[in-house]
């Protein structure tokens, strides 16, 4: 089989490389564990990769030309050298803050275990968080928006 003469977005891309890919929220990590070839429509190059975080389940599909090479953190698809979003927001609230969420009925602390980005209706900031208890069987796990929450100091 011949070479290709242009090669595409994403050819130096090999089973073991280090990529980013885009979600709401910002680019993250995650590693090429599959080449699934040109199995995409009109041909496009689908690779399987594992996502870094520890929330992942499971390896996924992607197209190869939509991932950043490498583990730049600073780096955002087709903007050179711009930052991702900040870890910290305005509320002070980062992954591993305890929290205080008021419901109508009860409130409850938490710890925030996952920043969801700018995901929910009308780009509301969403955190999920885990409640406190004795009993690891008790813990309740909800995403909830930002402007529910307050730092617990």
């Amino acid at each position: 089989m011949r070479a290709r003469k242009h090669p595409r977005p994403g050819d130096e891309l090999r089973v073991g490389s280090r990529v980013r890919y885009r979600m709401p929220g910002g680019a993250y990590p995650a590693t090429v564990v599959e080449d699934l070839g040109d199995l995409g429509v009109n041909g496009r190059r689908l690779v399987m990769i594992q996502p870094s975080s520890e929330y992942a389940e499971g390896p996924f599909m992607w197209p190869a030309e939509e991932l950043l090479v490498g583990d730049d953190e600073d780096e955002t698809p087709g903007s050179g050298a711009r930052k991702c979003l900040p870890d910290v927001h305005s509320n002070g609230i980062r992954v591993g803050s305890r929290v205080l969420y008021q419901t109508p009925v009860v409130s409850y602390e938490a710890e925030v275990i996952e920043d969801r980005g700018n995901v929910g209706w009308n780009g509301r900031h969403l955190y999920r968080i885990r409640s406190f208890d004795d009993y690891e069987d008790a813990r309740i796990t909800v995403e909830v928006p930002a402007t529910a929450l307050t730092v617990v100091e």
